[in-house]
């Protein structure tokens, strides 16, 4: 098993983030309509509005980050991408509240990612498929409730943001899915560059 120093790297660097511009850093977080600046899409992901929301998202980032970057760390950067993505989608077509902070929508597609590598391993195929299942409920409870399950935050929660970051990793697990079956020609994604780089590094 090797270090998963990027994720580990981003981390660190969200952390940074919050401590060095606060809690809602309003140059850093996105903001609906004329006064979002374009480094906000990106900025706002990593901007957190509570030490709370920090640490749930740090802490859930470095679990996922690990088990995808063990894979691969090229579709670690895809996964994190991928929800990056699919939450600015959401924010500029249907986003109705005023601001957006917090990683919590990229990590779903992230949980994604992590789950579909979970799922090519014969001991973590039930655990993987149900995870997916609770994943899943706890956004319908979110969206239905209008509450957090597992935090309480100054801001109300945005489940439709974590429903865009699972379609963005979605996607991501089409792409994997048909360049292990050969549809798609992406070296870069390659699974077995992947497996022999994680085996050299155990």
């Amino acid at each position: 098993m090797r270090l998963p120093i990027v994720t580990i790297s981003i981390a660190l660097t969200t952390i940074c983030v919050f401590f060095l511009g606060g809690a809602i850093p309003d140059h850093l977080i996105w903001h609906n309509g004329e006064g979002t600046r374009i480094w906000q899409w990106l900025s706002a992901h990593f901007a957190h509005i509570s030490i709370e929301h920090l640490t749930w998202n740090v802490v859930a980032f470095i679990i996922l980050g690990s088990i995808i970057e063990q894979t691969s760390r090229k579709v670690l950067g895809l996964a994190l991408a991928a929800g990056v993505v699919g939450v600015n989608f959401y924010l500029a077509s249907l986003f109705t509240l005023d601001a957006y902070a917090g990683l919590s929508g990229a990590l779903n597609s992230m949980l994604l990612i992590a789950l579909y590598f979970l799922y090519q391993l014969a001991d973590y195929k039930v655990a993987s498929v149900v995870t997916l299942a609770l994943s899943l409920a706890k956004i319908a409870v979110e969206y239905f409730s209008g509450l957090s399950i597992f935090s309480t935050l100054a801001w109300p929660a945005v489940p439709e943001a974590h429903f865009a970051g699972l379609i963005g990793g979605t996607v991501l697990v089409i792409i994997l899915e048909m360049r292990k079956q050969k549809l798609l020609s992406l070296d870069f994604i390659s699974f077995s560059d992947a497996n022999r780089d994680s085996q050299g590094h155990n």
